[in-house]
């Protein structure tokens, strides 16, 4: 059994993997000699068996996603998960919003798009901005080649909690714009690699 540690690509003697929560997805279907190991917080990025999925479901249920949200938003929308998924040949060195005021179901839309990762709903997205800068990073450097949505940046009656947010989401918008993570230094002087961001990070915010 082969353990990996991101999601998203990987090239393993020749052949292209696609890793997830719950193995790797191979040109034949899955694989089960290869196991995932993954953060807290990103265990839901599981996909099916190909060979267990209805293509014509599927399809049906993207028309649907597109009806509900409009051949406009829709088509954004899809663009993104396409995106996100073709990491590996076209980095995204962008940050995508979902803007609107409260009520508006933005992390219900943001947890439409994650259901091509995994099983997600709006109480369940992977990063929230109520988690420190680190922990965040951390997450987005394992989300490789999926979307990654960091939920509700919102204005607050607490004037500093509100500030952490902000700088919170623009150290990682610098990170995901220049592909650069942070340097740290150990107690004893080592150097530890930075972990920038390798999927597609979406803000919800208001």
């Amino acid at each position: 059994c082969t353990a990996f540690a991101p999601l998203g690509w990987r090239k393993v003697d020749g052949e292209w993997l696609y890793l997830h929560a719950g193995g790797a997805i191979t040109p034949e279907g899955l694989r089960t000699d290869v196991t995932v190991q993954l953060p807290p917080g990103l265990d839901r990025y599981g996909l099916p068996d190909p060979a267990s999925v209805n293509l014509k479901d599927s399809f049906d249920a993207v028309l649907r996603f597109l009806r509900l949200f409009g051949p406009v938003r829709g088509w954004r929308l899809l663009a993104l998960v396409f995106t996100a998924i073709l990491g590996e040949i076209i980095t995204p060195d962008f940050v995508a919003w979902i803007w609107c005021s409260t009520g508006q179901f933005k992390s219900s839309a943001a947890a439409l798009i994650s259901n091509f990762f995994g099983v997600f709903d709006r109480f369940t997205l992977p990063g929230n901005l109520a988690s420190t800068a680190n922990s965040i990073e951390g997450l987005a450097f394992a989300a490789k080649d999926v979307v990654f949505v960091v939920d509700d940046l919102a204005p607050g009656s607490n004037r500093r909690a509100q500030d952490v947010q902000v700088q919170t989401a623009f150290r990682l918008i610098r990170a995901v714009g220049d592909r650069h993570g942070r340097n740290r230094m150990r107690a004893d002087r080592s150097i530890v690699g930075g972990k920038p961001p390798r999927g597609l990070v979406v803000f919800t915010a208001e």
